[in-house]
């Protein structure tokens, strides 16, 4: 029974090659290469970008070439003959495409969002994640979030809005508003778990997976950083992804924060992996506290020598895996905090945009690191950076290994669990709805669904009681003050 997993692609080909691994699945790329970093100018000082600008903008990045997407994955749907769709929560061509084949799809994200995830302590909305509970908003804030910010996104996008509408039309697409009706009636399945989000009532259709990691990646550890993580015993790793454009301001906190820790032997050596970053972003000196002056550049592929070493590209999670690495410096990324949970390694998070800024927040309210704002003083991210590495208590040891054993103990059955939920897809749907998953209350009336008639009733009945209760007490004070009045003599003329 052919299988399609569709997943909503970076727009980087080089990323299909990790399908190759899998024997019995066909890795086939469709979309026309792009970055929606050089469709949008998004990427470009994005933390100074207002939120809902931000949102606006990435709107218009997903919908370039939206058309081609949608009609390449009819084309390719049909031709394989496909019988379920995974589709990434954000990539509606394939919500489209699937919907207009009648094909059964399973919608697939890092994060929670969306119907059934939903609570109203929970900032689930993207304009309005930054926080990603009420519960340290003040009233002002949460008056904001819930009602202005959505109606000032709504304004900004309505241009978008209105023109993606005609666009859909043109494809023979009949829009909804909002678009995530169009999957409301799909599993939603998220590489996630309790501590990845925060505690919530979940829908019959919401299913956490995660966090599945790749246990096997951890032993891809090449022979040059194997030899280095060998010599060194205290290391920190330092990696931002490939989308975000790091600033050379941040760079320099970032990593003097880190020379003053190894100069404190609190560390004994630094791996930095650069990819995606301008080497020109990086200062030519770094001077410590201590007047020590660093040829920065000379750590560039420096071999063996020296205990700094920056490199190109790095497995990530067989670096972090390895006993040695004792700190993760991140942007905040799902993946890497998965993956730091799962080697048990500290974090140090510097977000910069998106789900980057909600983890950083969870990560400092379980204990598990630290945030680190780019505004920060110099003096300030040095304090940071050193009491994740000297960790002085255990106190982020203890619960980074907490959320190791939960990250362990989900991933080694977090695959089984996704085949199961596509299998109980595939031969129990009924045109593309599960009807053996649907909420209750969507064959009742919306009244009798929160019992809204009883509550009448019984309502009615209080107010019947007090009502007669209060009568014949008003009925009972005028006969006793009736009866207990003195009776008073009138004399005639």
């Amino acid at each position: 029974m052919p299988l399609m997993i569709d997943s909503w692609k970076q727009h980087q080909d080089d990323q299909a090659k990790f399908g190759q691994s899998f024997a019995s699945i066909e890795t086939i790329s469709i979309a026309k290469p792009y970055e929606i970093s050089e469709k949008t100018h998004l990427m470009e000082n994005v933390r100074d970008i207002p939120v809902l600008d931000f949102f606006t903008e990435l709107a218009g990045g997903l919908a370039v070439d939206y058309a081609d997407d949608y009609r390449e994955q009819l084309k390719l749907f049909r031709s394989k003959e496909i019988d379920l769709i995974f589709c990434d929560l954000i990539n509606t061509a394939c919500h489209e495409a699937a919907h207009t084949l009648n094909i059964p799809f399973i919608i697939t994200s890092s994060g929670m969002s969306g119907e059934g995830t939903t609570a109203p302590y929970i900032n689930n909305s993207p304009i309005s994640m930054d926080n990603p509970t009420t519960e340290d908003e003040s009233l002002s804030e949460r008056l904001y979030n819930t009602w202005v910010k959505p109606i000032h996104f709504l304004i900004k996008a309505r241009q978008f809005l209105y023109q993606q509408h005609e666009n859909l039309k043109s494809l023979g697409i009949k829009p909804v508003f909002p678009g995530e009706l169009r999957y409301k009636n799909c599993i939603k399945m998220f590489n996630s778990a309790w501590g990845f989000e925060f505690g919530r009532p979940l829908g019959p259709l919401i299913e956490l997976v995660g966090p599945i990691v790749p246990e096997k990646a951890a032993a891809k550890l090449s022979t040059d950083l194997d030899q280095f993580l060998s010599i060194h015993k205290k290391v920190a790793y330092v990696a931002f992804g490939q989308i975000v454009r790091a600033t050379k301001a941040d760079i320099t906190l970032i990593l003097t924060g880190l020379i003053e820790s190894y100069e404190a032997k609190e560390l004994d050596g630094i791996i930095w992996a650069t990819r995606g970053i301008d080497k020109r972003l990086f200062p030519e000196t770094i001077a410590s506290r201590s007047n020590i002056t660093y040829q920065v550049h000379s750590f560039f592929d420096n071999g063996q020598a020296g205990d700094i070493k920056f490199v190109t590209w790095a497995a990530q999670l067989a670096i972090l895996s390895h006993p040695s690495t004792k700190v993760f410096v991140t942007h905040g990324g799902t993946g890497s905090i998965q993956e730091a949970y799962f080697s048990g390694v500290r974090l140090v998070v510097f977000p910069f945009f998106v789900d980057q800024i909600p983890n950083a927040v969870t990560v400092k309210k379980f204990g598990t690191g630290v945030r680190l704002d780019y505004r920060s003083t110099q003096e300030e991210a040095n304090v940071l950076i050193r009491d994740v590495v000297v960790d002085d208590f255990g106190h982020f040891q203890k619960n980074v290994n907490k959320f190791r054993a939960l990250t362990q103990i989900k991933s080694q059955h977090g695959p089984k669990r996704g085949a199961d939920i596509a299998e109980e897809v595939l031969f129990t749907h009924e045109n593309g709805l599960l009807n053996h998953r649907m909420d209750a209350k969507l064959r009742m009336s919306w009244i009798k669904a929160h019992n809204l008639d009883m509550h009448a009733v019984v309502t009615g009945i209080l107010i019947t009681v007090l009502s007669s209760v209060l009568y014949l007490a008003i009925g009972l004070a005028k006969w006793i003050t009736k009866s207990i009045r003195p009776r008073t003599k009138v004399k005639s003329s």
